[in-house]
Order: structure tokens, then C-alpha cells, then sequence
């Protein structure tokens, strides 16, 4: 009895982990990015307002990044649903001028919220239901929030945009060491 539970719990996330590798989104500069080039690597996605991109927030992802590049593949969202503004007017291309965006895949700007009318960012929407990805069923809050996926295609952490970026350095500091 305990074999096929353990046999069904197996096949549960496996089958939530290969969604996540069949995922396909457009990146900024307009060329489509397959999730499955990220296939046994760990993945940190990040949150940003596609207008007003928090600054303080990028540069820590790039000290991150630069860190161990092959710890994990950043991918950085510009939220449209998220902008102070009502269209997106591609104040994130400015941005990021100033950091090493070779350390990054930068998504094309989208909505990420789940009530956007039925579109979501698809990575996104992995992401943010506990129905595709297996684990967490939590909507994106604010600007800055991570997720973080490990080699396996697992979602284990969500962590929220206000989280500091010391306790964000204290988690990925245990990820190096593991």
C-alpha cells in the first residue's frame, strides 16, 4: 500500500515538473525561450514593475547572479499589471543599461497577476497555482517577489516583494551550500 502512494506522490510531481519544462514565453527582445533549456538547473524568478523597475531590487539580483552563474538561471518579469502607470512605455530598456543583463533572461513585459482576464505570463502561471506547479498556490503580491525552483523542476520557495534582500542573500547563501 505505502509503494503505490509513494508511486502516485512520484508521478504527481513529475508530471507537475515536465509542465514546467514544456513552458515557452516571449523575452524582451522579441525571440521565443523554451523553459526546457533550463532543464536540470536551478531557476530564481523575479518580479518587477515593467515602468518603474526598483532598482535597489536589480542590483541585488545581479550581485546574485554574478555570484555563481551557474547556481541558478535568473529570469526577470516586468509585470505590466503591476505599473504605477497605465501602459508599459519601455522604461525598462533604460534600466537596465546600467547591470549585466548577459546574467539574465528578461521575459517580454506581461500581466502576472492571476485575475488579468484570463491571460497570464505562462511561467507565471505555473508558478502561481498550486494546480501546475504541485506546491504553492500564491498570486504575485508586489514588485520584487522571487521564486525559486529547483534542478528538478520543483517549486520550493516563494518569497514575498518586501522580503529584505539580507534574508533573500541568507537563502541563497543555504542553496550554495547545499
Amino acid at each position: 500500500m505505502k509503494t503505490i502512494i509513494v508511486s502516485i506522490a512520484l508521478f504527481i510531481l513529475n508530471f507537475n515538473q515536465s509542465k514546467l519544462y514544456e513552458i515557452s514565453f516571449e523575452l524582451q527582445d522579441g525571440s521565443i525561450f523554451q523553459m526546457s533549456s533550463l532543464f536540470g538547473k536551478k531557476v530564481m524568478v523575479v518580479i518587477c514593475d515593467s515602468d518603474f523597475p526598483d532598482l535597489k531590487q536589480l542590483s541585488f539580483t545581479d550581485s546574485a547572479a554574478r555570484l555563481d552563474k551557474h547556481l541558478y538561471s535568473i529570469i526577470i518579469v516586468p509585470a505590466t499589471d503591476l505599473s504605477k502607470t497605465d501602459s508599459s512605455s519601455g522604461k525598462m530598456d533604460n534600466k537596465f543599461k546600467d547591470i549585466n543583463n548577459n546574467n539574465y533572461i528578461i521575459s517580454k513585459p506581461m500581466p502576472v497577476k492571476k485575475d488579468t482576464g484570463g491571460y497570464q505570463h505562462p511561467l507565471l502561471k505555473w508558478l502561481t497555482n498550486v494546480d501546475e506547479n504541485g506546491h504553492f498556490d500564491r498570486d504575485v503580491e508586489s514588485e520584487g517577489q522571487i521564486f525559486l525552483v529547483d534542478d528538478k523542476g520543483i517549486l520550493f520557495g516563494v518569497h514575498p516583494g518586501l522580503t529584505k534582500v539580507s534574508v533573500i542573500s541568507v537563502v541563497l547563501s543555504q542553496q550554495i551550500n547545499e
